[in-house]
């Protein structure tokens, strides 16, 4: 088994050059290439994601950078054939599989869409108002 990906690394490797943002805006919906095909047959990519930070830095226009956060993600669990989503906030992980839980770690499977926010409280806003609605 290969070592995981810094999954911050590769964001702020995949956007340079050309693929570098035309503006900032307060979010971004990544979609994370998660299948690839060889010789005609389809592969899932099988590598753990490392996230030893949340805060990525994408360049943005003429040799600047943004800040964004990773506020959420969503995987994809094969032998489940189930999507689950990891949403982040506050330095907290939450795993919303049917139901929302805390989770002490990071998600270690590859995401396939990826959340990303300017602001912190835009997150922090979002839990709220999940919160409000479970307790109706």
């Amino acid at each position: 088994l290969s070592n995981p990906i810094d999954m911050c690394d590769t964001l702020e490797k995949s956007f340079r050059g050309d693929l570098a943002l035309q503006s900032a805006p307060p979010a971004l919906l990544v979609r994370m290439e998660n299948v690839y095909d060889e010789g005609n047959a389809y592969y899932h990519v099988d590598v753990k994601a490392k996230w030893s930070r949340v805060a990525c830095d994408l360049a943005c226009g003429h040799g600047s950078t943004v800040r964004y956060q990773v506020a959420a993600l969503v995987i994809y669990r094969r032998d489940e054939r189930h999507y689950v989503a990891f949403i982040h906030s506050d330095n907290t992980w939450y795993l919303a599989n049917d139901m929302v839980y805390r989770t002490s770690t990071p998600p270690t499977e590859y995401p396939y869409i990826l959340v990303l926010v300017k602001d912190e409280l835009a997150v922090v806003r979002m839990l709220a108002h999940t919160d409000d609605k479970s307790q109706r």
